[in-house]
């Protein structure tokens, strides 16, 4: 007559083809959060640097979020290792945009400098090497964690 209940129970569990479980939005939602905020820092203190690199912070905001989509499809039955890698990568890029080296018509500013201090007292640290180069090199920490979620030792990590 009806199905007995070990049969509904495992149909409620059932997803339609092609939905992703809740812990993969989650961690999409959080990789569009945490794209956005990044951006966010750095317009709010951005002058000639966020004109010149614009365009290449947009970018590497669009890679970390395609990166952390094909990701966070395999982080259902993930190891706790590779949630700390998502989570890590997530940190690093916050940190890249917030340790950037900008400046305006008078001196140069960190932006984290900028949003803590305000306008004008957020100058450079004298301890902070105020090159170019420094605004690449603090994102090799992300680039690194982008390379290992592509990679094979990623895989093992579901």
């Amino acid at each position: 007559m009806g199905a007995g209940p070990g049969k509904d129970d495992a149909n409620q569990g059932a997803k339609p083809p092609g939905s992703k479980p809740k812990r993969a939005w989650e961690l999409i939602v959080l990789a569009a959060a945490v794209v956005v905020l990044g951006w966010i820092f750095k317009v709010m203190a951005g002058a000639w640097g966020l004109l010149i690199f614009g365009i290449p912070y947009l970018v590497m905001g669009v890679i970390h979020f395609v990166l952390h989509c094909s990701a966070s499809a395999k982080a259902r039955n993930a190891k706790p290792a590779l949630i700390v890698l998502l989570l890590a990568s997530h940190s690093f890029f916050l940190l890249g945009f917030l340790l950037q080296v900008d400046g305006g018509d008078g001196p140069s500013w960190l932006t984290i400098m900028y949003l803590i201090k305000g306008c004008c007292s957020g100058l450079l640290p004298s301890w902070w090497p105020a090159t170019l180069w420094m605004n690449a090199l603090v994102f090799v920490p992300l680039v690194v964690t982008w390379v290992l979620m592509r990679s094979r030792s990623f895989s093992s990590l579901e």
